[in-house]
């Protein structure tokens, strides 16, 4: 999973996707398993919270396609949001 997200097309930097895993077993969405082959890698495996969200997730996507008319626009907002997201 982790290898898969990094050679995909999202462009997450490591320490960020460490950081998002980590809070995604802590909060047993997913759960960190040793690796089969390789004591020194890590898996992860999604669980049935994680798969609970799915549908929100979907959702999210489907009111995106159907009312996001500025992608540009609002991928610079949710750049903003990103960097004040504490304050808000």
């Amino acid at each position: 999973m982790y290898n898969d997200i990094l050679k995909s097309s999202a462009s997450i930097a490591t320490n960020i996707l460490v950081s998002r895993l980590l809070i995604l077993a802590k909060n047993k969405s997913i759960e960190k398993l040793d690796h089969l082959n390789n004591k020194a890698k890590k898996m992860y495996r999604i669980t049935q919270k994680g798969i609970a969200l799915l549908p929100i997730m979907i959702g999210f996507h489907l009111w995106g396609e159907k009312y996001a008319t500025n992608l540009d626009e609002m991928k610079a907002t949710m750049k903003e949001v990103k960097k004040t997201r504490k304050d808000l």
